[in-house]
């Protein structure tokens, strides 16, 4: 098992760089090359299998590399051609899918590249930022002449066994690129494509097999860079702070699941959330902050479960452990579903003053004009229920329109840990704990 210390202090990992880029894909290339020529002879053998198919006969093995710098075309014609190989490696392990012909439109190089990620980033703020650094990165290695990464020179018992020719990108390949290097460096006629794709992931799975301290280091790099995780929750959440969080989001689906209910998916791409299907309450999303880890229950989210968990509800007592908020979350929607964000009030009144309030004016929970919208907040500010701030606000952006809107009685509840509390927990019990504060809040919700 790896022992990740670089995770708490990335600097103890041995590829990474001090006041450098340790993300540039030249880096995770030389990473890659000194991982390999750490091993063994024996070790060197099972990796060139296992990463380029190529079983090796020979008793000693020798492999000389070089790293962004082409050999004499006379050293590369010592190999035959049928072993000359071009190894393309990225997170994704394939090439774009779109003609770079057809790409010297930015704007059209800008939508066919989003259209690609969003099949991976589903929130729209990341996506468009990735797309802007793919996009970056493709232009500018749509120029110059065929320059590969790196090169592996493979000899057995001092014969020319094996060339491969490396390409590494940080998202996905370029096919023009990848022909480039195989016909102009090397020396490969057109008709023959002996091309490996590797994704990060799977040269992971090897180099994982291998048990050795540099390939070890060269994990932990591709995990620090977050190209790869762990498989261990109480890691991930001890991380450093700057990594922790993206660490630990990919075992929210795996805690959800342990949560009654049905589909699984993502709210953002930093809260997964789990389907239900309780009278007024629809969705469990579990919501990984900077800072901590935290279950959302928004219960009463529309109009008409709303109305129903106020008539069914005379008031709330959930426990104060790890609470980190119950409060009401009281709002306008569009008829058409859009919260209306002026429309969240402010209230001294108690949770369960507010909810006594609400069940003597049941009858407001309804659909209502603009005009009677306006109205309800003026005597909400009447009764002292809620600023003079809300309804201005309020009347300011309904004021002149026309279409109705809705009534939402919303009521928000959150629990929250630490990272270093669920830590210390274990994925189990975090699991464990986590159920047992959701099925005794649907407990005091009456559900």
């Amino acid at each position: 098992m790896i022992d990740y210390k670089g995770l708490r202090d990335c600097h103890l990992n041995i590829f990474w760089q001090y006041d450098g880029k340790p993300y540039l894909e030249n880096n995770i290339t030389k990473a890659f090359i000194n991982s390999i020529d750490s091993l063994s002879d024996v070790k060197k053998k099972e990796v060139i299998f296992d990463l380029f198919g190529i079983k090796l006969k020979g008793e000693k093995i020798k492999l000389e590399f070089y790293l962004q710098k082409k050999p004499a075309v006379s050293k590369i014609k010592e190999f035959n051609e049928d072993n000359r190989l071009m190894f393309a490696f990225s997170p994704t392990g394939k090439c774009w899918g779109f003609n770079g012909q057809d790409t010297k439109d930015e704007k059209a190089l800008f939508d066919a590249i989003k259209n690609e990620l969003s099949e991976s980033y589903h929130d729209e703020e990341l996506l468009i930022n990735e797309t802007k650094k793919a996009v970056e990165e493709y232009l500018h290695f749509q120029r110059g002449d065929s320059i590969p990464d790196g090169w592996i020179f493979v000899y057995a018992d001092g014969r020319p066994e094996y060339l491969v020719a490396l390409e590494n990108k940080l998202y996905n390949l370029d096919p023009t690129q990848i022909n480039n290097h195989i016909e102009k460096s090397l020396l490969i006629s057109s008709d023959k494509k002996p091309v490996i794709y590797k994704k990060y992931s799977e040269i992971t799975d090897i180099f994982e097999k291998l048990n050795t301290f540099i390939t070890d280091q060269f994990i932990e790099y591709l995990v620090l860079l977050g190209y790869c995780g762990v498989e261990d929750f109480s890691v991930a959440c001890s991380s450093d702070p700057l990594i922790r969080k993206g660490l630990a989001i990919p075992f929210g689906k795996k805690i959800l699941s342990f949560i009654d209910g049905g589909v699984i998916d993502e709210r953002k791409w930093n809260v997964p959330r789990r389907h239900v299907d309780y009278e007024y309450l629809k969705e469990i999303n579990l919501i990984f902050n900077d800072n901590d880890i935290r279950v959302s229950l928004a219960f009463g989210s529309t109009q008409n479960s709303g109305r129903a968990m106020i008539e069914k509800l005379d008031g709330v007592d959930v426990s104060k452990d790890h609470l980190i908020r119950c409060k009401q979350s009281f709002h306008l929607m569009y008829y058409r579903g859009r919260n209306i964000y002026n429309s969240y009030i402010d209230s001294n009144f108690s949770l369960n003053d507010y909810i006594q309030y609400l069940k003597k004016n049941i009858d407001s929970i309804r659909k209502q004009s603009p005009e009677e919208a306006i109205e309800l907040y003026k005597k909400m500010l009447n009764d002292e229920f809620i600023t003079r701030e809300n309804f201005e606000c309020l009347k300011g952006q309904l004021e002149g329109k026309r279409n109705p809107v809705l009534v939402v009685p919303e009521i928000l509840i959150e629990y929250g840990w630490s990272y270093e509390e669920a830590s210390k927990m274990g994925l189990d019990s975090f699991k464990n704990e986590l159920k047992d504060k959701i099925s005794k809040t649907l407990k005091q919700m009456k559900l």
